[in-house]
This record gives structure tokens, sequence and C-alpha cells, in this order.
């Protein structure tokens, strides 16, 4: 891509934690980023059981690395097990899937391998579902006016 720059990338570390503010309200209007004691807790299923709410087809796929050193092992799956979700059906819409790697899935070539096989099934059976595509297509013509 022939892509430069001068700015300095700083990853995730005790600096940018620092200083980042974690706050967030999210639409059930809870406050969400920082538990009683001011400890950090990144919580966003709220906005993501929002969204599913707008779009009850929307499929959602969570991939999940054994060895992930940054996200709490299973954490990923209980907060969506616990999404306020109106709508029992959409959960069914949600899934996980894990594999043998760390946070960054796609970096180990198996894991790459089975994710990609995973997002072209859930791709192939989205497209399958005309109904819902016909609900999308409405959604979409709704919120462009």
């Amino acid at each position: 891509m022939k892509y430069t720059s001068n700015s300095a990338f700083t990853d995730l570390n005790d600096q940018v934690f620092q200083f980042w503010d974690f706050s967030h309200i999210d639409p059930t209007g809870a406050q969400k980023g920082v538990d009683d004691k001011g400890n950090v807790i990144l919580y966003t299923a709220g906005d993501l059981a929002a969204v599913m709410a707008l779009n009850p087809d929307l499929k959602v796929l969570s991939a999940n690395g054994f060895y992930d050193f940054v996200t709490p092992f299973y954490q990923t799956v209980l907060d969506l097990q616990q999404m306020p979700l109106l709508n029992q059906q959409v959960r069914q819409n949600l899934s996980a899937r894990f594999y043998p790697s760390g946070h960054m899935v796609y970096l180990d070539g198996a894991s790459r391998t089975a994710l990609k096989a995973d997002l072209a099934n859930m791709y192939d059976s989205t497209v399958a579902n005309t109904e819902a595509l016909g609900r999308i297509r409405a959604l979409q013509a709704r919120v462009a006016h």
C-alpha cells in the first residue's frame, strides 16, 4: 500500500490505559466501563443487544483463542449468554468458536483456516435465508431515508 507515517504507534500499555476514558452509557442507560471501585470493565454486550433488537437477523460469531492472554477465557461467552436480549429467538444468532491460538486468532495458520471456514459457513447460511435478506433490505431502506 506504500503508506508511511511519522506518528508513533503505541499499542495497549499502562500509559494508554492511564489516560483512556472507559466510561460508557449503554442503550439500557446503565453506566458501563468502570465499576464502583474504579476498575476498568470492558463491556459492550448491551450495545450489541441493542443492534440485534433493531436487526434480529444479525448473525454474530465470536472467535476466541484458547491461549488468549488478553481476554479472560470464556468471558465473551458469558457476556453473550447474559446479554439483555428481549427476543430469546435472537440468541440463536449468537455463536462462539474456539481455536488453538492466542488473542489474534488469525495469526495462527491452522486457526486462520478454521476461522475462514467458519465465517464462510456463516455467510453462506445467511445469504441463503432469503426471508431474512428481505427484512434486512427493508431495514436498510428505512435507515437510508
